[in-house]
């Protein structure tokens, strides 16, 4: 495919500023053709949009020039519009519509009296359109098989016309994707790479299924008897047991814990005020043990503290959790893992297990 193809002579020969002063200069004076009743508001934009669509061309910017030159050709007819629609087209490879605009150039009838700028850019058509030929790529599509008189064809998404089939046609060079469906759902679809100047013959057979085409049949009824047999399932667990004993033996595992604890920090709290006690005999206090008795005077209150938390939450924790365990639906206790049970005597309560 062509791309930034290099402006032609008239072109080259000009910067971007001779560029707009010529496309000024022919816009202006324009306007006398009936077909067109331009006001001074149209004819000032034209020449902006040409002017602009010059200064993109000299940049490369093909598609903004293409869009630029079309809005003024949209105000104010000028063949010198047509000559850079055909110039920026031809640039990103678009060769077919490229040489439509420079036919229309070519076949401009310029009445007398007109700038010069017309004749100028109807002689560079003529000289620009001649190499141009050549390049542009032929194709042939040829359809066959189904019901390819009515089959529907697209290139590259868009319908062609049912008198293009089967004879040469002008396409631009690079990939084109083909497809063909007739009514009965048979397909076909191909890709082709054309290059600069090829000549190519591309034929579509009409299958059965290739893209989802094809009529549909219901699949043949299967014999119950010929179906595997249903794969056995185990029932769901009860949900009333094994749920409900998990938060008893958990409460009653966080109250050992919180008993163990307390017991912990009990005897710390009792053994500080020991030490205490030994550095104070008989009741009195030296000076210079103060200190070391006010530190675990502050240990003993803090271990005493810690000790009541822990002797409470386990004694709470327990008792909570073996009143549910009690009330709960009867269950054998979990066949591995840590386990708690309680018991209960005539004068004692308890808990035991494994961890």
């Amino acid at each position: 495919m062509v791309r930034g193809m290099r402006l032609h002579s008239f072109s080259r020969r000009l910067t971007a500023g001779l560029l707009s002063v010529a496309l000024a200069t022919g816009s202006l004076a324009l306007g006398s053709a009936p077909a067109f009743a331009q006001s001074d508001e149209d004819k000032a934009a034209a020449r902006q949009f040409a002017t602009d669509g010059a200064k993109a061309m000299d940049q490369k910017r093909w598609t903004d020039a293409i869009d630029l030159f079309t809005r003024a050709e949209s105000l104010v007819h000028s063949p010198q519009h047509l000559l850079f629609l055909a110039r920026a087209h031809v640039a990103i490879g678009r060769l077919v519509k490229g040489r439509e605009y420079y036919l229309k150039v070519v076949k401009e009838d310029i009445p007398a009296g007109k700038p010069k700028a017309w004749s100028d850019a109807k002689t560079a058509a003529q000289a620009e359109i001649t190499p141009l030929e050549p390049k542009i790529p032929q194709l042939k599509i040829v359809v066959e098989g189904g019901d390819a008189k009515n089959a529907e064809v697209k290139l590259d998404g868009e319908v062609v016309k049912s008198a293009l089939i089967g004879l040469p046609r002008p396409v631009d060079p690079g990939e084109h994707t083909l497809e063909a469906k007739d009514g009965g759902g048979n397909t076909a679809k191909q890709t082709i790479n054309l290059a600069e100047g090829a000549n190519e013959t591309v034929t579509l057979k009409l299958e059965a299924g290739k893209s989802g085409g094809g009529d549909k049949k219901d699949p043949p009824p299967v014999d119950p008897k010929d179906q595997p047999p249903p794969e056995k399932k185990d029932p769901p667990p009860d949900a009333g047991e094994g749920p409900s004993r998990v938060l008893p033996f958990t409460l009653i595992g966080v109250g050992v814990v919180g008993l163990a604890v307390g017991t912990v920090f009990l005897l710390k709290w009792q053994g500080t005020r020991s030490d205490a006690d030994a550095l104070c005999p008989n009741g009195t206090c030296p000076a210079a043990n103060l200190p070391a008795v006010n530190d675990l005077d502050s240990q003993w209150k803090g271990y005493r503290t810690l000790s009541f938390i822990g002797y409470g939450v386990g004694i709470v924790s327990a008792g909570v959790g073996i009143t549910l365990l009690l009330t709960a639906k009867s269950a054998p206790p979990p066949a591995t893992g840590a386990w708690v049970r309680p018991w209960v005597g005539v004068n004692s309560v308890g808990v035991f297990g494994a961890f």
